[in-house]
């Protein structure tokens, strides 16, 4: 249903030489522009508003009107933006990557998890198999120039070093531009600390920015592969910004009543939770504080909550416990001290809230009692199909006060709603490479229809059903 605000959805990019606007463009085309449910789905690049850069741009469309509504509802409009963060880690180099790499290599195999196991196990294969090769040929042994005929070493020496040297450069620029991002925002060493903190600094001021025009009805944060790790550390961080809101008078205001009920209900279900109950309550939530801070005054944007939706798309976030923590243990206990935000969220004296006098206010770790968490990845296999990258988060982000096993990689009960889809692309072997296919269109879908990951991509958006 239109609504006289629009509805804002942020797009933070993954890893490799993006350039501005680039990912967001084929997003909007696959989401908006090829959904044939929709008459009028136009859209025009303009000037972003909110954005610090003049390489920043946003695309925003028309309302579009519903095919199958009797009475010709329209959609409301929506602005699409793209977070752009790739310019943060510009002069990456090995010396980034190569510490990182080593602290993977050095883990105990138990420590890894089974989907990443047959690509470690590979890796190391590969290792030995160079030095047993290099070994046979004597590479480690001083040419004797004194002996008649060329040895295999020699032969090596002229012939092919040189191209080993040329390819294994291309490969080291290559794996350097795409794993240097990932290594230089989750390891949290003294050279990387500036570029982390400039990332997430950018993204929380983005949302501040659309927020405080007043314009919106509501934010979707949608981050894909390392950009999901950013979506959550930016959500999370704005939410420690906002989580106490404020009145027309800049002053706390306390839950309601209203509000209070709804949380009750949650917390009374997270401990086995009925998925589609629990995130109908989350939205309600949502849109009750809305009306909180409406009804105190608070309609510019500036002290409001907007965000409703954080959607992952093939997330190494699943990975979380081993890409960013040397202890399993660790992560738990960040996520029982709440720098880590779980869906459900841990609880204060049996509440997602803290209690001051009479007045009770959401905690800094409770984002996921009103933001609702899509899921979407590619099951990976042997190592090439799928997405290896991805997996299911429900497991990495579910309340230690919950789960019986703190440890193990099965998938408990949780309001996370983790979507599997094939994402398989035509003219390609089913399956094969899927980690960059979520949104990605083909001609043949114009005449075959959109499949199936982009009708959920679609659904976990929710632009038109709101």
């Amino acid at each position: 249903m239109a609504t006289t605000k629009k509805q804002a959805v942020v797009l933070v990019h993954g890893i490799g030489e993006q350039r501005p606007m680039e990912t967001v463009r084929e997003f909007v085309k696959s989401v908006w522009v090829k959904d044939t449910n929709l008459d009028n789905t136009r859209f025009w690049n303009k000037p972003s508003e909110v954005s610090g850069s003049f390489e920043h741009r946003r695309l925003t469309t028309d309302y579009a009107t519903i095919k199958n509504s009797s009475s010709k509802e329209t959609t409301s409009r929506v602005d699409f933006y793209e977070y752009y963060w790739a310019h943060h880690t510009v002069g990456t180099t090995l010396e980034h990557l190569r510490g990182w790499v080593f602290s993977m290599l050095r883990r105990k195999p138990s420590d890894y998890p089974s989907a990443l196991k047959p690509m470690i196990y590979l890796l190391w294969g590969l290792i030995f198999t160079i030095l047993a090769i290099l070994i046979s040929i004597n590479f480690f042994e001083p040419t004797d120039s004194g002996k008649g005929g060329v040895s295999l070493h020699k032969i090596y020496e002229l012939y092919i070093s040189p191209v080993l040297l040329v390819l294994l450069s291309i490969a080291v620029a290559k794996i350097v531009s795409y794993l240097g991002d990932v290594a230089r925002y989750i390891t949290a060493t003294p050279s990387n600390i500036k570029v982390r903190k400039e990332i997430r600094d950018g993204g929380v001021k983005l949302l501040e920015s659309i927020a405080q025009t007043g314009k919106y009805d509501r934010i979707v944060l949608v981050g894909h592969s390392l950009g999901s790790i950013i979506a959550y550390d930016v959500l999370i961080q704005y939410w420690a910004r906002k989580n106490k809101f404020k009145n027309a008078a800049g002053e706390s205001l306390p839950l309601s009543e209203d509000a209070l009920k709804l949380i009750h209900a949650m917390e009374s279900m997270d401990h086995l939770p009925n998925v589609d109950e629990y995130r109908k309550l989350q939205l309600k939530l949502f849109e009750q504080l809305k009306r909180d801070g409406e009804a105190h005054g608070e309609n510019s944007g500036m002290s409001q909550w907007l965000v409703s939706d954080l959607v992952t798309l093939g997330s190494p976030l699943t990975y979380a416990d081993f890409l960013l923590f040397d202890n399993k243990m660790d992560f738990v206990d960040r996520k029982l001290d709440r720098e880590y935000p779980t869906s459900p969220p841990v609880k204060e004296n049996e509440h997602y809230y803290y209690q001051t006098g009479d007045d009770k206010f959401l905690h800094h770790g409770a984002v996921f009692s009103l933001v609702r968490w899509t899921n979407i990845y590619s099951k990976p296999f042997n190592i090439f199909f799928g997405d290896l990258i991805s997996g299911p988060v429900s497991r990495a982000f579910a309340n230690p006060q919950i789960s019986k096993d703190l440890v193990s990689e099965e998938q408990p009960d949780s309001p996370i709603l983790d979507i599997d889809v094939e994402a398989a692309y035509p003219n390609r072997y089913p399956r094969l490479f899927t980690h960059t296919n979520y949104w990605r269109w083909h001609d043949s879908f114009d005449r075959e229809g959109a499949p199936e990951h982009i009708l959920k991509l679609r659904e976990s958006l929710g632009l038109v059903q709101w």
